[in-house]
């Protein structure tokens, strides 16, 4: 007999951090037969804030993620969740009936080779503005849909899995602050970034540059650049550093410009150690927007000569490259033609080791 006293105390440690939430869930999981369980909650916009799942579908997690599971507009469970009535477990039959679960591609090509035809659905809180969590207890063919007695055992935990949920929010998100502050302090303007470039936690510089809209933005709860390419390079430089064998704390480079004068801004994305995935916030990513250093006593274009083995002509160059400026302008300004600078272009790429310009403006962005 299952100690149920104990298993609510084990989730409530997993609230204060403690213990990973992958442990109680997993013992949950056992006690009722089931071949795996998902905890998760989502924000008033629909972002994943957790999503936790036990030790044995981690490999399911993945194709979880990919069909982006989460989102009610594509998982009937979720869009059951969301829609349901809070501590009461549903089962699939209850939402969908078999003929519409064998055109539904998700429960065709997700489900069905993962071997998860049954489900037990518990929503734990009903407040979408706060965000709404769910507990998702997943059975085998050969372990059959739950039975009356199954799911009263879930929904005898539920109130207290919900005050637990509620406890390690309101605690993440202290620590979301916390960390903001700190990297803003040191680096620039932070954010944090959970699944699909959802925004968990922004720091105050941060948040004062969205609302600028110049280089980035926020829409629908996700981090955006303004203008479509620089959209798609951020887009693919998420992906980069979310992606499998991708080390924290080697962060991955990009330049996005403005909408209004193309002027650079440096970000780097650096990927969080994921711990079980048991933070609240589960944020993947930490961006840093790199801000302009003070004045040095030494200019840029020493700093580059010294650097790099620059030529003077070169370090000007480069300088001006730096700072947003096209070749045009910048031949203008050095009241030279336009050939001069290309070919003084190819050699600062040889010295500093890039191969574009974005490259480059990177590669100076320390000595500006």
């Amino acid at each position: 007999m299952h100690d149920m006293a104990r298993l609510e105390e084990r989730f409530r440690s997993a609230a204060v951090g403690r213990e990973p939430w992958m442990a109680p869930l997993t013992e949950l999981t056992e006690m009722l037969g089931a071949k795996m369980g998902q905890l998760a909650m989502v924000d008033g916009h629909g972002n994943l804030l957790l999503n936790v799942f036990t030790q044995h579908a981690l490999d399911t997690s993945d194709d979880y993620m990919a069909w982006r599971g989460y989102d009610p507009a594509v998982n009937p469970r979720s869009r059951a969740i969301v829609s349901g009535q809070a501590m009461r477990c549903i089962v699939d039959e209850e939402f969908i009936d078999p003929q519409e679960a064998a055109r539904s591609p998700i429960y065709q090509e997700l489900f069905r080779p993962h071997d998860v035809p049954h489900a037990g659905l518990v929503p734990l809180s009903s407040s979408p503005a706060d965000g709404m969590g769910g507990l998702t207890i997943l059975w085998s063919t050969s372990a059959g849909a739950a039975d009356t007695f199954k799911r009263r055992i879930v929904e005898a935990l539920a109130p207290s899995l919900a005050a637990a949920l509620s406890l390690s929010t309101h605690l993440e998100g202290s620590k979301a602050g916390t960390l903001l502050d700190t990297v803003e302090m040191l680096s620039g303007p932070a954010i944090l970034l959970g699944p699909d470039r959802g925004i968990v936690g922004v720091s105050a510089q941060a948040e004062a540059l969205l609302r600028r809209g110049s280089h980035l933005a926020m829409r629908a709860g996700r981090l955006g650049a303004m203008i479509a390419q620089c959209e798609a390079a951020l887009d693919a430089a998420f992906r980069r550093t979310i992606a499998p064998g991708t080390m924290p704390g080697v962060p991955i480079k990009l330049v996005v410009v403005s909408v209004r004068d193309r002027s650079p801004m440096l970000l780097e994305l650096h990927r969080l150690p994921r711990r079980d995935q048991q933070g609240s916030a589960n944020a993947r990513v930490l961006l840093t927007v790199r801000t302009p250093r003070p004045e040095l006593p030494t200019s840029t274009a020493d700093a580059l000569r010294k650097a790099f083995d620059m030529t003077a002509a070169e370090a000007a160059v480069a300088e001006l490259l730096g700072l947003g400026h096209d070749l045009a302008t910048i031949a203008t300004r050095r009241g030279v033609g336009i050939e001069t600078i290309r070919s003084q272009l190819k050699s600062i790429f040889q010295k500093t080791g890039t191969r574009r310009q974005a490259e480059l403006v990177i590669a100076l962005a320390p000595y500006r």
